[in-house]
C-alpha cells in the first residue's frame, strides 16, 4: 500500500481514540496491511506534521498540525459534495487556474483547490491578491449551477454572506458582507471573494468561486499600503483561529446557501445579506458600474436578484456590479 494512502488511513483510524495506545499489528490487521507498511505510515504522517506517542512496535495519537492538507480539511468535515474531493497545495501560482483546469477535464461540483500561498494570487478588476504562506487560506471551489448566465454574478454575495455566517458561528467575530464580494470587519477586508464563470452555447459550464481568506495574518505580515484596509480574524480577535475548522464551517455554510439560491432564489437570502450589510445608509462613491464615471449616492437596498439600490442625483439605480468606497473613505484619502 502507498506510504501516503497508509498514513491518511492510519491517521483516521487512531485519531478518533487519542488516548489509546495501538500496536503495530493491531493497525495492521485493522487496515489490512503489515507492520512495516505502517511503520512507513507513521513516517510520512509525521513529515506532514502529525505528532505520534511511540514505542517499540506500538504509536499514540497526539496532534495535527497547522496545516492546509486534504487530511485534516476531509476529517470532521459534514457536507454531501463541497469538498469530498481537494487538491491542497503549499505555494501554487493561482489556485483559479487550476480549478479553471480541472473543471475543464470533467472535475465534479464540488471540487476544492487549496494553497496555503500563492504567488500570483488573483483579485478583482486585475489586481493581485496578496497571499502570504502559512497563515491565511485561499481556496477555489468548482461548481456546475444549473442557472441562466445573468444569475450568476448574485454568487458572489451568497458566497460572502456564507462565510459571514461561519465566522459567526465558529468563531463568534461578527463580519459584514460588502456587495459585491467582499467580508469586512470595522470596515477592513478580511475576505475577498471573485468568481469565474465557463460558458458553452450560452449555457454555464462551470463556475469557479475563489475566496481570499485573511486568517492569522498579523498586521506586518501586510504590506504598507494595505495596512489601513486589510485587516484578518486573528486581529479582530485578538487571536489564532483554527484555520482548518474556519474552512470546514464555511464550506457546510455555503453548501447549503448554494443549494438554497438554486432552489429558491436570492429573494429567500436576501435578508440576511441586509441584516449583515456593511452599506445600507451610506453614501458610496462606485467606480465601473456605468463605464468611466463614478456613481454617487447613498444605499437604499440589495434588491430580489442581488442588485444594489442606490439613490443618485438621477433618482434610484440598481447596479449589477461595480467597486464600492464609502465617501467618507473615498474622502479622507483625498
Amino acid at each position: 500500500m502507498d506510504s501516503s494512502k497508509t498514513a491518511e488511513k492510519l491517521i483516521a483510524l487512531i485519531r478518533r481514540s487519542p488516548s489509546r495506545r495501538f500496536t503495530f499489528l493491531r493497525l495492521a490487521e485493522k487496515l489490512e496491511s503489515t507492520e512495516p507498511e505502517i511503520a512507513s505510515g507513521i513516517e510520512t504522517a509525521t513529515a506532514w506534521g502529525y505528532k505520534f506517542g511511540a514505542g517499540a512496535g506500538w504509536c499514540q495519537f497526539r496532534s495535527a498540525p497547522d496545516a492546509l492538507i486534504d487530511t485534516e480539511i476531509a476529517y470532521g468535515l459534514k457536507t454531501k459534495s463541497f469538498g469530498k474531493v481537494i487538491h491542497a497545495y503549499r505555494s501554487v501560482k493561482s489556485t483559479i487556474t487550476i480549478a479553471n483546469k480541472l473543471a475543464d477535464d470533467g472535475a465534479p461540483e464540488g471540487t476544492l483547490i487549496i494553497a496555503e500561498k500563492q504567488t500570483q494570487g488573483r483579485g478583482r478588476l486585475g489586481r493581485s491578491w496578496h497571499s502570504p504562506e502559512g497563515v491565511g487560506a485561499y481556496l477555489s471551489l468548482i461548481v456546475r449551477p444549473d442557472l441562466e448566465p445573468v444569475d450568476a454574478p448574485a454568487l458572489s454575495i451568497v458566497t460572502a454572506l456564507a462565510y459571514v455566517e461561519a465566522l459567526k458561528k465558529e468563531t463568534g467575530i461578527s463580519a459584514q458582507v460588502k456587495w459585491p464580494n467582499d467580508v469586512t470587519i470595522r470596515g477592513r477586508k478580511v475576505a475577498g471573494i471573485l468568481t469565474e464563470l465557463t460558458t458553452f452555447r450560452n449555457e454555464i459550464s462551470h463556475i469557479v468561486i475563489s475566496v481570499g481568506m485573511n486568517l492569522n495574518h498579523t498586521r506586518e505580515h501586510f504590506p504598507t499600503e494595505l495596512r489601513t484596509k486589510a485587516s484578518s480574524l486573528r486581529i479582530a480577535r485578538g487571536k489564532k483561529v483554527n484555520r482548518i475548522a474556519v474552512i470546514q464551517r464555511f464550506l457546510e455554510y455555503y453548501e447549503r446557501r448554494y443549494q438554497q439560491y438554486l432552489d429558491e432564489g436570492f429573494s429567500s437570502l436576501r435578508r440576511k445579506v441586509l441584516k449583515y450589510s456593511s452599506l445600507i445608509g451610506n453614501d458610496v462613491m462606485i467606480l465601473g458600474a456605468r463605464g468611466y464615471q463614478p456613481i454617487y449616492g447613498q444605499v437604499l437596498d440589495i434588491d430580489e436578484s442581488g442588485r444594489l439600490v442606490v439613490d443618485t442625483i438621477d433618482g434610484p439605480q440598481a447596479l449589477l456590479s461595480g467597486e464600492v468606497t464609502l465617501q467618507e473613505t473615498y474622502k479622507n484619502a483625498k
